[in-house]
């Protein structure tokens, strides 16, 4: 659409192109798309295990309880889960510890940076004697912890709560 200034037609992007020329007009920068690499899988079970929680009305009887669920890197499948009141730092170690007597110890741990694995205070974060409980227990059993750095890092744990919640649920409500 062409608009008419004092007796001339300029088409809009002809002013705007002859305004950047002059410098009178500053370009929006381009976007710069930065395309995900996706974290390959583990080559074999139990080497890396995914941990997460989620609070859900899971048996529809108005109780929101907490689901701790560990599912494996390389096959997506759920090793371990338990149902909590919360995600308190002894129900965590105690699923860990039933985890580690019924499956062994896993290379390493896939888990968000909530303030019971992880320091987040950056001054403290490189700090021996700042480690939190969780990551001093899984530093002497000699488990790496490796922290994702949002929700869709997690993929695999996230989208079987999703299934969980979506079929699980409605399973139960046929039986």
């Amino acid at each position: 659409e062409m608009k008419r200034l004092f007796w001339i037609e300029i088409h809009p992007e002809t002013m705007r192109r002859k305004m950047i020329e002059r410098w009178c007009w500053l370009p929006k920068p381009h976007k710069v798309i930065v395309e995900r690499v996706k974290r390959n899988r583990r080559p074999s079970y139990g080497i890396m295990v995914q941990f997460d929680w989620s609070y859900h009305d899971w048996l529809e009887n108005g109780e929101v309880r907490c689901m701790l669920i560990a599912v494996d890197d390389s096959t997506s499948e759920i090793i371990e889960a338990k149902f909590t009141k919360n995600e308190r730092l002894s129900d965590i170690i105690w699923f860990w510890k039933n985890y580690f007597n019924k499956h062994g110890k896993p290379v390493s741990i896939y888990l968000d940076r909530h303030s019971s694995y992880k320091v987040n205070y950056p001054k403290d974060q490189f700090d021996e004697e700042m480690l939190t409980r969780f990551q001093r227990a899984m530093t002497y059993l000699w488990v790496e912890i490796i922290y994702a750095k949002s929700a869709q890092w997690k993929g695999r744990v996230e989208r079987k709560f999703k299934v969980l919640q979506d079929r699980w649920i409605k399973m139960l409500r046929l039986s």
